[in-house]
């Protein structure tokens, strides 16, 4: 499938922005391998990358590991019986690496992150995020998150978590520790009943400054960095 000149989103922004006099923000695509598109398939990769997509996350609520912390039997795996990337997560590896685009890690356990991440590597892939560390399906501790922050991994800090939990002593700790190049702001604020994105980011960042994080730190999470994960 050819790339599109224009993905339908950027040509609504780019059109809103010129109504109101604004530099429009520049926006990609993504695709989530849950069920809904065939789980792990890389067709469905293919075709996002087809459509001017970057973004591949792994299984979220429809992971096995999601499934087995709710207590529920099946859901999507990742790895086989001997703790290897299954034949099919390889092939959405290598398009991935092929196109350039970003791996998401999403409802993965950390021991399937960690397995994950040195295979993606392996196979070229350059650009990988750890969604929601923080987060009670996948929590890790700071010091997974700084070692995978130094394999090259973006820590994703999301609004969802600092709401559900508060800026505690940890969110610090994990500012504080983790290399401040691969920290990143994603939102997850697209659900029902959760507040706007853009006052979601306000919000954060007005807590971030209150604990005194350096507005160098914040520009990092919230900008240069996410630029850098996307398109640098």
């Amino acid at each position: 499938m050819p790339a599109l000149k224009t993905p339908l989103v950027q040509e609504v922004v780019n059109e809103y922005a010129a109504g109101i006099g604004k530099r429009p923000a520049r926006t990609t695509g993504g695709v989530v391998l849950n069920y809904c598109v065939g789980g792990i398939n890389p067709k469905a990769v293919e075709a996002c990358a087809g459509f001017g997509g970057r973004y591949v996350w792994l299984p979220s609520i429809h992971s096995s590991h999601h499934f087995k912390v709710q207590g529920k039997e099946g859901g999507i795996p990742v790895l086989d019986d001997s703790r290897n990337v299954l034949p099919e997560l390889k092939e959405v590896l290598k398009i991935i690496a092929e196109k350039d685009m970003i791996l998401g890690l999403a409802h993965q356990s950390t021991e399937e992150r960690f397995i994950i991440v040195k295979t993606a590597k392996e196979l070229g892939v350059k650009r990988i995020s750890a969604d929601h560390p923080q987060g009670l399906v996948n929590k890790m501790t700071v010091d997974q998150m700084k070692e995978m922050a130094e394999l090259g991994v973006h820590m994703c800090i999301q609004n969802q978590t600092i709401f559900s939990h508060e800026l505690n002593d940890e969110t610090l700790d994990m500012i504080e520790h983790v290399p401040k190049e691969r920290l990143v702001w994603g939102s997850d604020l697209t659900q029902w009943g959760a507040v706007h994105p853009v006052d979601g980011l306000r919000m954060l960042i007005e807590i971030l400054m209150k604990f005194a994080v350096p507005d160098k730190v914040i520009l990092d999470i919230f900008e240069t960095n996410p630029a850098r994960l996307l398109f640098g």
